[in-house]
């Protein structure tokens, strides 16, 4: 059986207020990367055939670069669609920095 993935409140509320609560994204949620101010969520997408990931940016409490509404604890969402990616193992082996672009 695999293994559950635990995703904190914080960014389920962002793909909800982002507007992939319809879609039911997070169940298909994979796999997790992260780093200081970074953060992302590879999906699978079983229709399309292909791994996609959503990545987060941490810019605090100050200006926000989207409308206040889609910031929650300091995060907002940076890309809605990063990939496509080949397999999780390529996700996890991406080189880490703060933004995939």
């Amino acid at each position: 059986m695999p293994k559950q993935l635990t995703i904190s409140p914080t960014f389920r509320k962002l793909i909800e207020v982002y507007g992939f609560a319809d879609t039911k994204l997070l169940d298909k949620a994979v796999a997790t990367r992260s780093s200081e101010e970074w953060f992302a969520i590879l999906f699978h997408d079983t229709e399309a055939e292909e791994f996609f990931a959503v990545d987060f940016v941490y810019c605090g409490f100050g200006q926000a670069q989207a409308s206040e509404i889609d910031r929650i604890d300091g995060w907002e969402i940076q890309n809605d669609y990063v990939g496509p990616f080949d397999s999780i193992k390529e996700f996890k082996n991406e080189k880490l920095t703060r933004s995939f672009f």
